[in-house]
């Protein structure tokens, strides 16, 4: 955000006329940034393009401030004004600005779960997803319905929460702290946001798993790791407005909540926590649907087969 105070001109013009040679043109104009909401975009772009804008635009007004100035000074034939206003800095340079990071991204560390670790945040979830298959299908036909139902989505949420302890801890080991805006609760608003997030991608890919099978997991993996990583780290505002999708995957509202428990960044907790946890409703509903329809089907055809061996 781009400021000018105001009576930056009247004060420049006072200043002039005093012969003020301790006059501060920085006062004029102020540069508002946060530069953790996104480092990456902000360091690239954003302070250099602002810069550059600014320090256009103060240019232009220095030189038209002069010239107003001198010609006031000429045309009421006051040549002590002239006097006086060559003793003030404020002819020479009336006008500047300051630049304030209101969230600096001070914490080197906070990189790895902000960006890179957030593909592994997808991997590690992903991890859950064969193993318990390959535990479970054993089982499967000693449970009734109900119990088959209710540990196979239980399970998967146990072993996210367990999972996001173990990758929290990382960033919690590399003693990165959690405590500049939420204080001792900080760490374990991240945790939770990482167990809500993994468990929305994890019950997705649970039902992807169970319809098609690990000969085509790789390529729907693919997929939702491009779906949700191309928006994560840049700025959704400053990309194809196709990319608002982004405002409604689990990866991205992991990140944004990162950042505010991190570095103080605004606060959307209550949306991230909850478009998360819609996406844990939505897979644990069409998980448990594909598990009965799959349990209806296999009844059937074991019925089927033991007609067939009476007959």
């Amino acid at each position: 955000m781009i400021l000018i105070h105001p009576n930056a001109t009247v004060l420049a013009t006072e200043a002039a006329d005093a012969g003020s040679a301790g006059y501060d043109p920085r006062g004029a104009l102020a540069f508002y940034y946060e530069e953790a909401r996104n480092f990456y975009g902000t360091n690239q772009y954003i302070v250099a393009l602002a810069d550059k804008s600014i320090r256009s635009g103060i240019q232009q007004a220095n030189v038209n401030f002069a010239n107003t100035l001198l010609a006031n000074a000429v045309a009421a034939g006051n040549t002590n004004a002239l006097t006086t206003a060559s003793n003030s800095n404020a002819l020479a340079s009336p006008f500047g600005y300051s630049t304030f990071n209101l969230r600096p991204f001070d914490q080197i560390v906070a990189e790895a779960p902000t960006t890179a670790g957030a593909i592994y945040l997808i991997i590690f979830t992903f991890l859950i997803s064969p193993m318990w298959k390959e535990a479970f299908t054993p089982l499967a036909n000693k449970l009734n319905r109900s119990s088959e139902l209710f540990l196979k989505v239980l399970v998967p949420i146990l072993a996210y929460f367990w999972l996001s302890l173990m990758y929290s801890l990382v960033s919690l080991a590399f003693q990165l702290n959690f405590n500049i805006k939420y204080g001792h609760i900080g760490f374990f608003l991240y945790w939770m946001m990482n167990w809500t997030t993994m468990t929305a991608l994890g019950l997705i890919m649970e039902c992807a798993l169970s319809l098609l099978g690990m000969l085509f997991m790789p390529f729907f993996l693919i997929f939702w790791v491009i779906l949700n990583v191309s928006v994560a780290f840049l700025s959704i505002s400053d990309q194809d407005h196709f990319y608002a999708y982004g405002f409604m995957m689990p990866v991205w509202n992991s990140v944004d909540a990162s950042k505010s428990i991190i570095f103080g960044t605004k606060n959307h907790l209550a949306q991230n926590f909850l478009v998360c946890l819609s996406w844990i409703i939505v897979g644990a509903i069409l998980l448990m649907t594909i598990t009965a329809f799959q349990r209806i089907k296999a009844d059937k055809q074991e019925l089927k087969q033991q007609s067939e061996k009476k007959a």
